[in-house]
């Protein structure tokens, strides 16, 4: 009885002394700094959807960081830094390789370069406009913002933003590509068929239109003239229509897109630059998300 009146009296001389000892977490742990989300990154990649809309929305993420939340506003302003392109082209693009450039004034548009984080929030977003059915799907495009000014300090490391479009739509993914290809003369078979399996990037050239590379080509842009192939999809019956994108001549084309399984299945003829003619009988299957 006597040791559980000792064990007794000394929890609870525990319990009052931890109730005097302060939560050291209760106060903000660091300086409280504004910094432009992705900024840390060399380049930000933002997929912008063809669609009827005449304009997308995207968006440049303003946050603020600290062990605890912001208990009143915090107020920002952004400027656009086309500078920093040109030092990225400088720095990582080759002597002779396509360079980014901004786009065009008129196909993109900035609503408000202010905004606000709110007491209780952790970031804003500041949406930017791009008229992306007036865009080429090959040309390397690009927009740079930074920090001007804050109601707090801004996170040097963070203040710049570089980014880049990814143009897409309902169909451009990853894809596996398999096919019988046979060589044809005067419209007939010759030799033995070839069986080709390669994975294909569809990539989006508007909304109901996506271009991939032919068979197992290098997927580089030396190899678009000569080896790439556009197909638009019917948006009422799912048919499909082929053609060469610049020197590959399609003959003919014939084929389906299944919405349920995502995939396509096409047969195309097409002359090579070789002169030769080929048919091609396949899928495409959209590749599943790891």
């Amino acid at each position: 009885m006597r040791k559980f009146i000792y064990l007794l009296a000394a929890s609870g001389l525990m319990l009052s002394f931890s109730g005097c000892i302060e939560d050291p977490l209760k106060d903000e742990q660091y300086v409280k700094k504004v910094f432009i989300v992705g900024a840390a990154d060399e380049v930000q990649t933002k997929s912008v959807y063809f669609t009827p809309d005449e304009e997308q929305e995207t968006y440049i993420s303003v946050g603020v960081g600290g062990s605890l939340v912001i208990d009143s506003d915090v107020q920002f302003t952004l400027v656009e830094a086309d500078d920093a392109i040109d030092e990225y082209n400088q720095r990582y693009i080759g002597e002779g390789q396509p360079r980014y450039h901004k786009i065009d004034e008129g196909l993109y548009s900035v609503p408000s370069m202010s905004g606000v984080i709110k007491a209780g929030d952790t970031y804003a977003r500041v949406p930017i406009k791009i008229k992306a059915r007036e865009l080429e799907c090959d040309s390397l495009y690009m927009l740079s913002f930074k920090l001007a000014s804050a109601s707090c300090e801004i996170s040097k490391p963070d203040t710049i933003l570089l980014f880049t479009f990814n143009m897409a739509n309902q169909y451009s993914d990853s894809y596996q590509l398999n096919v019988i290809k046979q060589e044809l003369q005067d419209g007939q078979p010759v030799g033995d068929p070839s069986m080709v399996a390669s994975v294909r990037t569809l990539k989006a050239i508007d909304e109901y239109e996506v271009r991939f590379f032919n068979l197992a080509t290098i997927e580089e842009n030396r190899n678009i003239a000569s080896s790439c192939i556009r197909m638009k999809i019917n948006p009422e019956d799912n048919t499909l229509s082929m053609s060469g994108w610049d020197k590959l001549e399609v003959l003919s084309s014939e084929g389906v897109y299944d919405p349920e399984t995502k995939g396509f299945t096409f047969k195309y003829v097409y002359r090579d630059t070789d002169g030769k003619t080929y048919s091609v009988d396949g899928t495409l299957k959209q590749l599943e998300e790891n």
